[in-house]
């Protein structure tokens, strides 16, 4: 079986960004032929050994790659992400119902966002392939969990 890739792209000195698509060997030389890198080129093994590689710019800012493998999510980190959708699903429908029976759409503004956080969190679970997932997880649940809280009590105390 061949090795699946993520691409994480930097533009420029902003932060790196992992594209969401997954790439096997065949579809890896397809797109980096438009950049004019070919599979037995030393730039191409260069990318395989894990270098970042300058591929062009773009709007004058260096635009360069670097390929991660991709690790297939296992039975339990599908489950975390899924949790996280249905709670933001039921933080919804919390919300809902309690507007609707109290009449006050403070509680609306302040879970609404919290939901929307649950969310994108389960959505950059999703696609984060790593060895180390449970190590990103505890870091991103944590930060999640202090965003909520702050959130919540800033929007708390200004409504």
């Amino acid at each position: 079986m061949s090795k699946l890739y993520n691409i994480e792209v930097t533009q420029g000195t902003t932060q790196p960004v992992i594209e969401p698509d997954v790439y096997n060997e065949e579809a890896l030389l397809f797109y980096l032929n438009r950049f004019g890198v070919e599979e037995n080129s030393h730039d191409y093994k260069r990318l395989m050994n894990g270098e970042r590689l300058l591929i062009t710019t773009y709007k004058n800012e260096p635009l360069s790659i670097k390929l991660i493998e991709y690790y297939e999510l296992s039975a339990a980190q599908v489950q975390i992400v899924r949790t996280l959708k249905i709670c933001a699903g039921i933080l919804v429908i919390v919300a809902l119902i309690l507007v609707s029976i109290l009449g006050n759409f403070k509680l609306l503004i302040i879970l609404i966002p919290n939901a929307l956080l649950l969310w994108f969190t389960s959505k950059k679970l999703e696609i984060t392939s790593s060895e180390k997932f449970e190590e990103v997880a505890k870091r991103v649940l944590i930060m999640l969990g202090i965003s909520m809280l702050v959130f919540s009590t800033v929007a708390f105390f200004i409504i």
